[in-house]
């Protein structure tokens, strides 16, 4: 199936740079979380951008712990609380988010009880003004749940799935894959995977297009290896064996653990590029490296090597993948956590979280390998897209062992941040068909929501129309002048 228009294009404007700048201070979304772990999306019409923080007991929400969701109308800039639950009792394991272009969320939230007897997930959906409580699922005893995961396509109406990984302690694991036509309200299984004589590490989705992908990582009695497993049409087709993007006989030491699945269009299957990023323990040394494989075809063929990122860390490196395009070329932003181990003989653990970007048209090339939170300790990064941002590619949020919560992005220069010289830059307007808009300096670029170039200006205004003279359609686009950082939202109305 393909999409006339690419719903999951992300605007980006400008071709990624080897200057975009990742300076500090970084913005500060919320202090005093303390232990929290978070996701985050985006709406993609408005580049407003959310972040839902599961918070434990006894901090930022009193004695209970639960979900606090962030949101940002200007690329990152400043945050507000948006909305908030609670839970009546548990410790917070994992939370993971999805927005839909209406700015409604939803959002899984992985706890435990304190008595240790249940482990749950719990869906939401949360709108302005409220949420609502979706449904629950719950293990008993030693049981619990890996990699919980939630994603959407973009189709009307969009669809949710969910994964993940049910293990039982001393019995055989499973991974489930759900799919939900009713926006959260019921699930039907697409498929269980079992293993007999094993165990699953970890388990992540992602959709492009009409088509699903699971990659998940899995220790049995001969091998240890990360598999994946494409789901057509909505998750209404998949085929009859499961793709094995690597794997090892040595069960002693090379582990594999955190696979994540990323891709970059939104072309027919056959076209789409995706990728595959899993962390090995190399055996003798103990470290740790961090490895992908691509596929150019959909998933249905994978590359013969196996390709590095980076190589001797002191733990599993933890990483965030996601694709986009800046038509007509295909990017790739990738996020890792590294771990060094400072001290003798007091062990100090120092994370640094780094960002890089793939070439267009070149998998296996990356550039920016750029250190975005300073070496502060006890953070994962996680990206984040805002189309109709002066810059390129992505933002991270991250946070710290201090419980402080961070958003960063290239768009945004250190000293500028929270300055009212960059909000002076960023401007709103609403104009009606036939109107003009000016800028304060010439020479500018004009985008569309699906971040396709439109026109070249080299006055100081816009008459609306596009680069072969024509009236635009009535829709949001965005004026950046890379020159001077002036960047304009223009919201054409019906008329």
């Amino acid at each position: 199936m393909f999409l006339l228009m690419s719903l999951l294009l992300v605007s980006q404007g400008v071709v990624p740079t080897s200057d975009s700048r990742w300076d500090f201070p970084d913005v500060l979304i919320e202090d005093s979380l303390g232990p929290v772990v978070f996701a985050a999306d985006y709406n993609y019409t408005t580049g407003d951008i959310y972040v839902a923080a599961g918070v434990d007991s006894g901090f930022y929400l009193g004695d209970y712990p639960g979900i606090v969701i962030f949101r940002s109308q200007d690329h990152g800039l400043t945050w507000e609380e948006w909305n908030s639950k609670l839970f009546m009792t548990g410790d917070m394991k994992g939370i993971d988010l999805v927005a839909t272009r209406d700015d409604t969320l939803y959002v899984s939230a992985h706890a435990s009880n304190t008595a240790g007897t249940e482990d749950h997930i719990e869906y939401y959906k949360f709108y302005e003004g409220g949420n609502q409580y979706l449904n629950h699922e719950a293990t008993a005893g030693t049981a619990e749940f890996l990699s919980p995961t939630l994603v959407r396509d973009d189709f009307e109406p969009f669809h949710l799935y969910r994964a993940f990984i049910l293990n039982i302690d001393g019995g055989s694991d499973s991974i489930f894959v759900y799919k939900s036509t009713d926006r959260g309200a019921s699930w039907s299984l697409i498929e269980r995977r079992y293993t007999l004589d094993g165990y699953y590490c970890d388990c992540d989705l992602t959709i492009s297009d009409s088509t699903l992908y699971l990659t998940y990582s899995n220790t049995d009695a001969a091998v240890k290896g990360v598999r994946t497993r494409p789901y057509r049409d909505r998750g209404n087709i998949h085929p009859p064996t499961t793709i094995i993007i690597h794997s090892t006989a040595d069960t002693i030491n090379a582990d594999i653990v955190y696979p994540r699945i990323g891709a970059t269009t939104t072309l027919p299957d056959n076209g789409q590029l995706v990728y595959t990023l899993f962390s090995k323990r190399n055996t003798g040394t103990e470290r740790w490296d961090l490895l992908y494989k691509h596929s150019v075809d959909g998933g249905a063929n994978w590359s013969t090597d196996i390709d590095t990122i980076i190589q001797g860390s002191t733990a599993g490196v933890i990483s965030d993948i996601r694709g986009y395009e800046v038509a007509p070329n295909q990017y790739m932003n990738i996020t890792y956590c590294v771990l060094h181990v400072l001290g003798d003989p007091i062990p100090l653990p120092l994370y640094n979280n780094y960002w890089r970007w793939s070439s267009e048209g070149a998998p296996t090339n990356w550039h920016d390998t750029t250190d975005v939170s300073g070496g502060l300790f006890g953070s994962i990064p996680e990206i984040v897209y805002s189309p109709g941002a002066s810059g390129t590619g992505s933002g991270v949020v991250y946070n710290d062992a201090m419980g402080n919560l961070y958003f960063d992005a290239p768009w945004y220069s250190g000293i500028a941040e929270n300055s009212k010289e960059n909000e002076d830059k960023i401007r709103s307007e609403i104009v009606l068909p036939g109107s003009v808009v000016k800028l304060s300096s010439a020479g500018a670029t004009v985008y569309d929501i699906a971040g396709r170039e439109i026109a070249k200006l080299t006055g100081d205004s816009w008459d609306l129309k596009d680069v072969k003279g024509e009236k635009v359609n009535c829709g949001i686009y965005f004026i950046v002048n890379e020159k001077t950082g002036e960047r304009v939202k223009v919201s054409i109305p019906i008329k």
